[in-house]
């Protein structure tokens, strides 16, 4: 087809959908529409049954108060959730800190912790973490000798972690 013939087509099917459209408004316009009333009350066959209408019921601006007196100019999101409130533990828990690998060569070994604040650290033997809790001294397969307050802990590798395969 070449774009003559296109052009004309979407004119016709324009002009045909236009008369279809006027013959539906004017159809519309002179049917006269029939309610049939039972008990005094109109009724469409079929229609959903509804609450009734109160007729000549006066409206007043009191019943619009709620919806005029929202502030239309808000925000759209909500509002960010209250503070969560923790009471600290009197207890001592100790440094908090866990251990999720090692890395172990003769003179490159490293462990890897995650500490309370949800931060990752990778240490070397010597080094302290940065909250300042821990010292590294000693570095093994699936462990690590930590000096902690002058006392010596050790901290293993969870089970879930641990490298399983053969």
């Amino acid at each position: 087809m070449n774009v003559r013939r296109i052009r004309f087509w979407s004119k016709v099917t324009a002009m045909n959908c236009i008369l279809v459209a006027v013959a539906l408004v004017t159809f519309s316009i002179l049917s006269p529409i029939h309610v049939a009333e039972v008990n005094g009350e109109a009724s469409n066959a079929g229609a959903v049954n509804r609450a009734p209408v109160q007729r000549n019921a006066a409206i007043s601006s009191a019943s619009f108060e709620a919806v005029l007196d929202l502030d239309l100019r808000r925000p759209l999101f909500d509002a960010p959730p209250a503070a969560l409130i923790v009471k600290a533990s009197t207890q001592p828990i100790g440094p908090g800190i866990q251990l999720t690998g090692t890395f172990v060569e003769p003179g490159h070994s490293f462990a890897v912790f995650v500490l309370p604040s949800g931060s990752v650290e990778v240490k070397r033997v010597g080094e302290k973490t940065s909250d300042g809790g821990a010292e590294v001294m000693q570095i093994d397969s699936g462990s690590v000798t930590l000096m902690v307050n002058g006392q010596t802990k050790v901290l293993r590798v969870a089970k879930s972690l641990r490298n399983t395969g053969s």
